[in-house]
């Protein structure tokens, strides 16, 4: 389906919202085939999370565990 979008592409931008984390089962997968198109081996390819300041982010969560004082 991608593949009729980003023909001509000079760059990709994946958004990813960081708060849903079921959807992340079902964006692995497309950015997987994006950064395995022969294609696109030139292609430069941003990731982006947003709403990582929401305490259900993963990030947010991922941080809070790291940054925890014992």
């Amino acid at each position: 389906l991608w593949r009729d979008y980003f023909i001509e592409a000079d760059a990709i931008v994946f958004l990813i919202d960081s708060s849903d984390i079921e959807r992340f089962k079902e964006a692995q997968p497309e950015l997987l085939n994006i950064l395995s198109d022969p294609d696109l081996r030139k292609v430069p390819v941003l990731i982006l999370a947003n709403k990582i300041d929401i305490p259900v982010s993963i990030f947010y969560l991922f941080s809070s565990f790291f940054s925890s004082n014992e």
